[in-house]
């Protein structure tokens, strides 16, 4: 997800411009809903710029990586569908995201994007030969001011990585919630298009689904274990904590289901 954020400090050839800023997270169907979740501290923070008057043009990005890295933008109003988290600290539950207007899904689905539904979730405890996450990481994101009549235009260029993991049986020294899976970093993120950082930086990939992957003679399968929270450095590794996709989602049912009795009522005023 990608939007607009008014910024009195950010100015393009002394104009005053916008500032472009995106958001990781993952589509799925849940309760013959469609559902885009992220972390729960990335829909705050959006709320907050929309409290402010500040965020503006929402729009999903759909990435084709199968093709030449194009991005389909697909509009939606956070006014119109209205964003909802699903936080306990102690828990380590930090959940937040939206449902998505028919018009949204219909257009999202002439893409090649598509949800994920209950059967892709990974079961608790499930053994995968290899883990991995997938996001739209800061440095992976490019502004380039092309010129016009009025000063410029900002557009964005959004680049995603693909990061394998190890999970990590133990609870890591740092202190985290209990509930939370734990995994470290194996080796580079797999991408061309960016030269990552050293030592590697995670930072906007809040909010990504971290995808169990086991290999057969078909190929491989995929599942949604969880998504992204935080991160620490544990002896100079970098760990990433997760909030586990089983877990969270009877919560999210139960958000989902006031929202729905929410607009319901609206609808009928």
């Amino acid at each position: 997800m990608q939007w607009l954020v008014r910024d009195p400090d950010n100015r393009v050839n002394g104009r005053l411009a916008p500032k472009p800023q995106a958001a990781s997270g993952v589509w799925i169907d849940v309760n013959r809903l469609s559902v885009w979740l992220t972390a729960g501290h990335v829909v705050n923070g959006i709320k907050q710029q929309l409290d402010h008057d500040m965020a503006f043009r929402f729009s999903f990005v759909d990435r084709d990586d199968t093709k030449d890295h194009s991005l389909r933008c697909v509009p939606f109003s956070p006014k119109l569908t209205p964003l909802f988290t699903s936080e306990h600290d102690q828990l380590g539950l930090d959940i937040g995201g939206l449902v998505l207007r028919p018009l949204e899904r219909e257009a999202l689905l002439k893409g090649p994007c598509r949800p994920f539904f209950a059967k892709y979730l990974a079961r608790q405890d499930e053994k995968f030969d290899l883990y991995a996450v997938y996001g739209s990481p800061e440095y992976a994101r490019t502004n380039e001011v092309r010129p016009t009549a009025t000063g410029g235009v900002v557009h964005t260029k959004v680049g995603c990585a693909l990061i394998p993991l190890e999970r990590l049986r133990a609870r890591p020294a740092w202190r985290t919630p209990a509930r939370r899976l734990h995994f470290r970093l194996l080796g580079d993120p797999a991408t061309s298009e960016w030269d990552a950082p050293t030592p590697y930086s995670v930072v906007g990939m809040s909010g990504g689904p971290i995808w169990g992957i086991r290999f057969d003679e078909r190929g491989f399968q995929a599942r949604l274990v969880g998504i992204q929270a935080s991160q620490s450095r544990e002896a100079e590794e970098l760990v990433l904590h997760v909030c586990p996709v089983r877990w969270f989602l009877r919560s999210v049912r139960a958000r989902i289901e006031k929202l729905r009795l929410e607009q319901r009522s609206i609808n009928a005023a």
